[in-house]
């Protein structure tokens, strides 16, 4: 039998939710970094996995960890990473477990999964599963799953910047926001998938608030609008109607921290995109500081190497 594939996306693509994986390697020696960034773009959750360790912030399982996409790990060494945070956001209770070789109890060994953050089903946490699975039925009605982009499609990027949000602990609204961020087309990705007189639609599957938030993304003129937007009154221009007009702290808050949940996701599975807009990214994303939230901050420097402490 031939299992060779012709890339690492192809070799992950049918992983399903809830997938048990062996994942070798010691450390970060040996571990399958391709893979693992391949299965993060690909969407699948609730994984149970066995590992070594799993991995640290911004390598290795980690990666998948931090997005929310394990459901449990059993390992044997708790490794240089901070399990202490998902502990305190909630995100993972835990209950120690003694490995059978008698090592010491490892709080990697998760007997609860934690909430799944981008199913392929329903693509968020089962808290409010109808609205999330009516969400992503809809965009996959607008063919959403059908438009590439950088990390697989349109739908897979959506869902994960929905992943972040979550890890983040953003509310509700901004979670669904980002699920459907790009509903409009947006200053960085034209293509649309409802035009603005539809924008009713939108509203009533995520809610008035969500439906804003992404049209006020969409219509951002991002040239004109991110040289300042932690500065009050900073101006904001429209490229839907050519205007300027005002956005209060909360709303630009929630600009903030969208933005950097989407960049960050591309740079994350685009090494080509980070490499090219890195650099630029830190600056912007420190310029929005005052904006953002301390996990977001946390993810800037784990993807794009910036100085956590500024």
């Amino acid at each position: 039998m031939d299992k060779v594939m012709a890339s690492a996306a192809d070799a992950v693509a049918d992983i399903p939710e809830g997938a048990s994986l062996a994942v070798g390697g010691f450390g970060l020696r040996g571990i399958p970094t391709v893979l693992i960034d391949a299965l993060y773009a690909q969407g699948a959750d609730g994984l149970r996995v066995s590992s070594n360790n799993c991995g640290v912030d911004g390598q290795g399982l980690g990666i998948l960890l931090a997005a929310g996409s394990i459901a449990r790990v059993t390992g044997s060494y708790v490794g240089e990473r901070k399990p202490a945070q998902y502990e305190i956001r909630g995100a993972f209770p835990a209950q120690p477990m003694r490995l059978n070789n008698g090592a010491a109890d490892s709080p990697f060994h998760r007997t609860k999964a934690p909430p799944r953050y981008g199913s392929r089903t329903s693509c968020g946490e089962r808290v409010v599963p109808s609205t999330a699975a009516q969400t992503v039925g809809f965009l996959r009605q607008l063919g959403a799953e059908q438009i590439g982009h950088p990390g697989g499609t349109l739908l897979a990027h959506l869902c994960r910047v929905y992943r972040l949000l979550a890890a983040w602990d953003a509310r509700s609204a901004l979670r669904l926001a980002g699920l459907c961020h790009a509903a409009y087309g947006t200053d960085g990705f034209p293509t649309a998938l409802l035009s603005l007189d539809r924008r009713v639609e939108l509203a009533q599957v995520i809610g008035p608030e969500a439906e804003e938030i992404v049209h006020v993304y969409a219509a951002m003129d991002r040239k004109a609008t991110y040289p300042g937007p932690a500065t009050p009154n900073a101006p904001y221009r429209d490229r839907f109607t050519g205007g300027a007009r005002a956005v209060n702290r909360s709303r630009r808050e929630d600009l903030a921290e969208l933005t950097a949940a989407n960049e960050l996701d591309l740079a994350r599975v685009n090494p080509a995109f980070r490499q090219q807009w890195g650099p630029d990214l830190l600056a912007l994303f420190t310029g929005f500081q005052p904006l953002r939230s301390g996990p977001a901050w946390e993810e800037v420097g784990t993807v794009l190497g910036g100085g956590r402490d500024r």
